[in-house]
């Protein structure tokens, strides 16, 4: 995966949206399911993460639990409330300012703007306090979650590499595009729409190995992997061997997960943030680089056009204008309107 911001990523998503991809939505397309093989198989998968999940029990013990005791501002109206936070190493002032003002923020239910240079462990103090907060809450996902955001997935990475130097164990999933998750060889060369038309076919026609395989997962199998800190790679690798598909076993992962990753769209997007609301109520939001938030709002409300599609689009009016000199009633859009649309797209392609 690149390091570097890549604008493609932030369109790859918008097109998961724009096909109205729900992260339930497949589990209402049943399939027939073979349960003592599914149970079988997918009890190798649970052996191959737990064993990952053992490496990092035994590297916990190395683990510093510092504890920090959180003071409220003299005037919070929430003094009287105590909060800890095992942080993984002394904290310095700036830090403990920050998580100070993290806290402060959660308990008022109030927007907070953090602005701190490259390397002071802003991620790891916004992490730890919200998680901090939660435990102290003990709230179910479904009453109370985290979701933090990030421009890339490899900035999500880096969170994931931060949660596992700390003490805190959430339930927890990430999510992508197909075009980062999908793992099935045949569609690999399609990308955005393309590829979620595919899927969608492919899962009707039940023509999809790792669809299937997670389809014929048990629940509570699936369940265990929330408690697992696992990033899209290690997801990918697990995926591949054991047949099950990453792309839609994260979205399955979500009503058992307190910490919920994800790319700024999800969150930017009306129509995603109105087809799933149950992702972003009752959610500590954090938005990690938030300067590169305006950036992802642009890429995913930006359309690209080529020359092709320009000329295809300005035949497809000129029928439409022939057919609408026959019937006024075929068509949203009156003559005129045709007329001035031509008109935009000629000018368009003159000026490419």
């Amino acid at each position: 995966m690149d390091d570097e911001p890549s604008h493609s990523m932030d369109s790859q998503v918008y097109d998961e949206i724009n096909e109205g991809s729900n992260p339930q939505s497949f589990l209402q397309k049943p399939l027939s399911i073979n349960e003592e093989k599914a149970k079988d198989q997918f009890e190798i998968c649970v052996t191959t993460f737990s064993r990952f999940r053992k490496n990092l029990k035994a590297n916990s013990e190395e683990k510093t639990k510092r504890r920090i005791e959180v003071e409220l501002e003299p005037e919070s109206p929430h003094l009287n409330e105590t909060y800890e936070v095992f942080f993984p190493f002394e904290p310095y002032e700036t830090q403990m300012k920050m998580i100070q003002a993290t806290f402060e923020s959660i308990l008022s239910k109030q927007h907070a703007l953090a602005e701190s240079p490259t390397g002071t462990g802003k991620s790891l103090v916004l992490l730890t306090s919200a998680l901090s907060f939660l435990a102290k809450k003990n709230e179910n996902p479904k009453s109370m979650k985290i979701v933090y955001l990030s421009r890339t997935h490899s900035q999500l990475s880096q969170v994931i590499k931060e949660l596992k130097k700390t003490p805190y164990e959430p339930t927890m999933t990430i999510l992508g595009s197909r075009d980062q998750l999908c793992i099935n060889h045949t569609i690999a060369h399609l990308k955005g729409a393309a590829k979620n038309k595919a899927c969608e076919t492919m899962q009707v026609t039940r023509s999809c190995q790792y669809f299937s395989g997670l389809k014929n997962a048990p629940e509570k199998e699936i369940k265990q992997l929330s408690h697992l800190q696992f990033n899209i790679e290690e997801l990918i690798e697990v995926g591949h061997s054991r047949t099950i598909c990453p792309f839609y076993v994260t979205r399955e992962l979500v009503p058992y997960s307190h910490l919920i990753l994800m790319p700024y769209i999800y969150a930017i997007h009306y129509k995603y943030r109105n087809n799933n609301p149950e992702l972003f109520n009752n959610a500590i939001m954090i938005f990690d680089e938030a300067h590169n938030i305006l950036e992802s709002m642009e890429d995913g409300s930006s359309v690209t056009l080529s020359v092709p599609e320009i000329e295809a689009t300005i035949e497809e009016a000129v029928t439409v204008r022939q057919m609408l000199q026959k019937d006024t009633t075929k068509s949203f859009m009156s003559p005129k309107e045709v007329d001035a649309l031509k008109v935009v797209l000629e000018e368009l392609k003159e000026q490419l």
